[in-house]
């Protein structure tokens, strides 16, 4: 926090490694990202995301609460999609970066990078032996907050019977962490995510390794998208009031055909936040289907509509959705795209404004500075998309909803809704 010579205070803030709900007492309060562009709060409230804030008050700033939505993703280059070595003399002379890879206690074993049967260009290969203690990949991680933590990957079987594990070890003799978790082997052919929460009541004073491996009996473990990120220390919804839906709308591999010939396809969405469960702080699920509403520049153009599981209506309290926009770079912000519409079990209805540069922008624009509650990630291109997060209170919490859907507004636009998400009311 630094004092200007006119008396006002400027204080940057901001957080790598998670996305915080903040809450500020200063009425006057102004905010800009590190591009220089506003950036309007919500009842005093800013949501950190992985950026840097630069905040100007009267006086010295008053943080009223603070809450962790989401962690960020801790562990590096955790795709296994960046290599080291010398790829020309063959795939099996390169090692991950920023992985560590170990075989001295398994007679035999080995650890090499597959480029044919991961979720995206390279996964691991882990061989055990049966002969000794397994093999295992791990990184060092320095953690700089208590708190619970989840650690996560998806292991697959190519042969034999060796078991997967999860362990992360402590390097501080004093304080030993030693915490490991073993699975029985996955089914083969098909992938298995499995995960271990560990709670830590302090800061390790040094460097903990996480550690995926392979051990047990003979047999080769196919390794891929690990994570590990602290967990909330609330959630933002209740489980038991979650209701994520199965989207019947439009299919995700062909969502909307050009003039012309050619389809827009958008099935690798479902893997667009890799091991998450949670984006801002809600569960989604994102299926074979979505909502899209397509202009009228589009062979296909028109709305989408879905029925709700009961079909005398579920009441519900909030409305979350995963959504982007696309070819919408020509529209001015603040211009509606779409209109996300509730239809009530009176037979009244209401409609939710989809704004550019508001609540949603175009989903390819590596030049636009970020919005809030935007979720950037790489697709099979390697390119960078965006999801955005939206979220509204139900305008008539009082009436049970029937069905939602989705209908265009911008006649050169189109939006999808991947994940939708509803709050109930009790």
């Amino acid at each position: 926090m630094l004092k200007r010579t006119d008396g006002s205070y400027l204080t940057v803030l901001g957080s790598s490694v998670g996305n915080y709900r903040l809450t500020f007492a200063n009425p006057d309060l102004a905010v800009r990202n590190e591009s220089g562009a506003s950036v309007a709060l919500r009842k005093g409230v800013l949501e950190t995301g992985n950026r840097l804030y630069y905040l100007q008050s009267a006086g010295p700033l008053k943080i009223l609460s603070q809450e962790l939505i989401e962690s960020e993703e801790l562990l590096s280059n955790p795709g296994f999609e960046e290599l080291s070595g010398d790829a020309a003399g063959g795939i099996e002379h390169c090692t991950p970066i920023g992985w560590i890879i170990r075989t001295v206690h398994e007679p035999g074993g080995s650890v090499t990078v597959n480029a044919e049967d991961g979720n995206g260009t390279y996964a691991l290969n882990l061989t055990a032996t049966g002969k000794g203690r397994g093999v295992y990949v791990f990184e060092y991680l320095n953690l700089t907050a208590p708190g619970a933590y989840r650690i996560s990957a998806r292991f697959r079987t190519l042969s034999g019977s060796a078991r997967p594990y999860l362990h992360v070890y402590g390097t501080d003799e004093k304080k030993r962490i030693s915490v490991r978790k073993n699975f029985d082997p996955p089914v083969p052919g098909k992938w298995e995510t499995l995960s271990m929460d560990l709670e830590l009541p302090e800061v390790p004073r040094k460097a903990v390794a996480v550690i995926f491996g392979a051990y047990g009996g003979a047999g080769t473990l196919l390794l891929d998208d690990v994570r590990m990120h602290r967990l909330p220390a609330a959630e933002r919804i209740r489980k038991e009031d979650a209701l994520l839906l199965d989207l019947s709308g439009i299919p995700l591999s062909s969502v909307c055909r050009r003039e012309g010939g050619g389809e827009i396809r958008l099935s690798f969405l479902k893997n667009a936040y890799g091991n998450r469960r949670t984006v801002g702080g809600i569960p989604f699920s994102i299926g074979e289907n979505a909502l899209a509403a397509r202009g009228k520049k589009w062979e296909n153009a028109g709305q989408s509509f879905m029925d709700l599981p009961d079909p005398a209506g579920i009441a519900i309290k909030r409305i979350f959705l995963l959504g982007s926009a696309m070819y919408c770079t020509g529209e001015k912000k603040g211009t509606p795209l779409a209109e996300m519409v509730l239809e009530y079990a009176d037979s009244s209805s209401a409609r939710i404004p989809l704004r550019k540069g508001i609540e949603l922008d175009d989903w390819y624009n590596p030049g636009r500075p970020p919005i809030p509650a935007e979720h950037r990630f790489r697709a099979p291109d390697f390119k960078e998309y965006s999801l955005f997060f939206l979220e509204w209170e139900n305008p008539h919490p009082e009436r049970k909803v029937k069905r939602i859907g989705l209908v265009p507004v911008s006649a050169s636009s189109m939006v999808v809704l991947p994940a939708v998400t509803l709050e109930r009311r009790r």
